[in-house]
């Protein structure tokens, strides 16, 4: 819950195994718990790639605009 309270970016991955029904109740959800951070949608397995404690820069920024361009 706090990743979610305290985060400035919400990146809701595979989001095409949503109906568009399901992906606004889980819109909603997360809105009721953090109305200001932007909301990314992926998908057809577009994901942020982690390694140990940091992130390979190169991988999230491809993700952002993949989903961006979409």
């Amino acid at each position: 819950m706090d990743q979610i309270e305290f985060c400035n970016l919400m990146i809701l991955n595979k989001t095409d195994l949503l109906s568009d029904e399901q992906l606004l109740e889980v819109k909603e959800g997360l809105r009721n718990l953090q109305q200001e951070a932007q909301m990314i949608e992926c998908v057809n397995g577009n994901q942020v790639v982690f390694i140990g404690k940091g992130f390979e820069k190169s991988a999230i920024l491809e993700l952002l605009y993949s989903c961006i361009e979409e």
